[in-house]
């Protein structure tokens, strides 16, 4: 996300961008206030964070919700899993409140860009929110059901031509994610390419075939730009 306004605002001298796991529709705020905020606590709770005298706005993961919140429904390898609870980090509630912000500002996007998504990701695809954390209040078709009346409203904006759709991304295929997501990036951007990482979660780093979706992001680059 800080991508796509580091493009937007210091995008002169960049060649490309590569978007991963993350897309301009108001389903980003919805992640990380639905998602993310529910199963979170505050870190100073937390043994991990014990003494480490951290205030009341440093949040972390409840322990043990990872693999839902990051993971699930794709299979993954339990030691990953274990590894990212040991080394997991904070987020803030400061954080979280810019995010209306944030969704709300117009992009610019002027270099040739790829998107890259897992074909499982649950926070930000809408044919996978009935996978939405159940730990969340999700799961069974919550999210869907509840955005389901707004689909593809569009709410006006200041400075902002495309508004902002409720009702998540179309992630069937690098087509539909392509033409959900071109508007979003602005009206001068060059080109929009997309992968989508078969039976991967949202975390796309961890996945199992994690390797396929380096490959294709270096292919794209080479491609793109020449090696």
């Amino acid at each position: 996300m800080a991508g796509w306004y580091l493009t937007t605002d210091y995008g002169e001298g960049l060649d490309a961008a590569v978007f991963t796991a993350a897309f301009e529709d108001l389903t980003v705020t919805n992640t990380l206030l639905a998602f993310a905020f529910p199963s979170s606590y505050p870190a100073a709770l937390d043994p991990k964070f014990a003494g480490d005298g951290l205030d009341p706005g440093y949040l972390t993961t409840l322990p043990g919700t990872r693999n839902e919140l990051l993971y699930e429904p794709a299979q993954f390898d339990p030691a990953v899993v274990e590894f990212d609870e040991k080394t997991k980090s904070t987020l803030t509630a400061a954080e979280g409140a810019n995010f209306p912000q944030i969704v709300n500002r117009p992009l610019d996007v002027r270099v040739l860009t790829l998107l890259v998504v897992g074909e499982l990701e649950s926070h930000f695809c809408k044919e996978n929110f009935d996978a939405v954390p159940t730990v969340t209040g999700g799961g069974g078709g919550a999210v869907g059901d509840l955005l389901a009346p707004f689909e593809d409203a569009t709410l006006e904006q200041p400075q902002d031509v495309t508004g902002a759709r409720l009702g998540g991304t179309d992630c069937s295929s690098p087509k539909a994610l392509i033409e959900d997501e071109r508007a979003h990036l602005g009206p001068h951007v060059p080109s929009v390419d997309a992968f989508i990482l078969p039976g991967a979660p949202h975390d796309l780093n961890q996945a199992l075939n994690a390797q396929e979706y380096f490959t294709a992001v270096n292919d794209w680059i080479a491609a793109t730009l020449g090696s």
